[in-house]
């Protein structure tokens, strides 16, 4: 049982980013956790006032809100900048800056964020090459990379290797990235 909602949300983010909670599309998905920080006093609720604004004001909230001490209110912004996709490409350089955050829901979640973002997030290529071999991040990476299609060339070469890993989900994900950076 949780002690909180807050913890509840980490606990339901951190299997949305990972692949083990309910089956929905990914945007769907990285919306249930965000759904339900809304309102809650630890701060997410500066993230929940910025979803009735445009899409070009709510990303410097959600930038800020990701500065916040609370991990469910990183996370929450995270995910809001997860879904509005392409659109929230303002947020990169903090997306990337949030993948040494301390929580590791929180790295997981910036690198779902740039993969939603998509080649939109090709700045974000290098440091979503290093985290392929961080073992908490590696298959995220791996996704985000494929979802940035003709972008993340550049990773190709890495996800080869990862090819002939022993773990045959990262092995997977590598597959499944090198074919869409090559078919797009």
């Amino acid at each position: 049982m949780f002690r909180s909602l807050a913890e509840a949300a980490a606990n339901c983010t951190r299997n949305i980013v990972t692949g083990y909670g309910p089956v929905f599309s990914d945007r769907k998905q990285l919306g249930v956790a965000a759904v339900l920080m809304r309102g809650q006093p630890d701060g997410s609720d500066v993230i929940a006032g910025a979803s009735a604004q445009q899409p070009a004001e709510r990303v410097p909230i959600l930038i800020q809100a990701m500065k916040e001490e609370d991990c469910s209110a990183r996370v929450s912004a995270v995910c809001d900048l997860a879904r509005m996709g392409p659109s929230s490409k303002e947020a990169v350089p903090a997306l990337i800056e949030a993948l040494e955050d301390r929580d590791w829901v929180v790295r997981v979640a910036s690198i779902t964020a740039l993969g939603e973002i998509g080649s939109e997030a090709k700045d974000s290529v290098p440091a979503l090459i290093e985290a392929l071999d961080k073992e908490d991040v590696c298959t995220s990476a791996a996704i985000a990379l494929g979802r940035m299609g003709s972008a993340a060339t550049a990773a190709l070469e890495r996800l080869t290797e990862l090819r002939n890993t022993k773990t045959g989900f990262l092995r997977w994900c590598a597959e499944e990235a090198m074919r869409s950076i090559q078919q797009r």
